[in-house]
């Protein structure tokens, strides 16, 4: 099974919407690794989100834990210094069977999952 196969219909739900997270959107994309309906983006700014929805078809949230709650995959793809404040808000809201994946530097595996439901 290759990774296209493997994530069909799986949701992604990238928790932040800045230029890191909108070239890993870019990417997965570009290889059709899942549709733009299969992927959610977070962010504080409406306008932001209107942006990458119409670049890329994908759907915007300005909620994190909605998004968080409805995704198979969540990356997090905000600055260390703000993710314990992103943490709190989702923590609950991700399903014990999602994959977390995280983009930023420094910040402890054990940390996040002190954040998540056991799983």
């Amino acid at each position: 099974m290759n990774e296209t196969q493997a994530l069909a219909g799986k949701k992604i739900a990238f928790i932040g919407a800045g230029n890191m997270a909108e070239a890993m959107i870019r990417g997965v994309l570009k290889a059709k690794v899942v549709e733009p309906s299969d992927i959610l983006a977070t962010g504080r700014r409406q306008e932001r989100l209107e942006s990458l929805t119409e670049a890329y078809g994908v759907s915007g949230f300005l909620d994190n834990a909605e998004a968080a709650s409805m995704a198979d995959i969540v990356v997090l793809s905000v600055k260390p210094q703000i993710l314990d404040k992103i943490l709190r808000e989702i923590g609950d809201a991700v399903s014990s069977s999602a994959l977390v994946v995280s983009i930023a530097a420094g910040y402890p595996i054990a940390r996040i999952e002190s954040y998540l439901n056991a799983g």
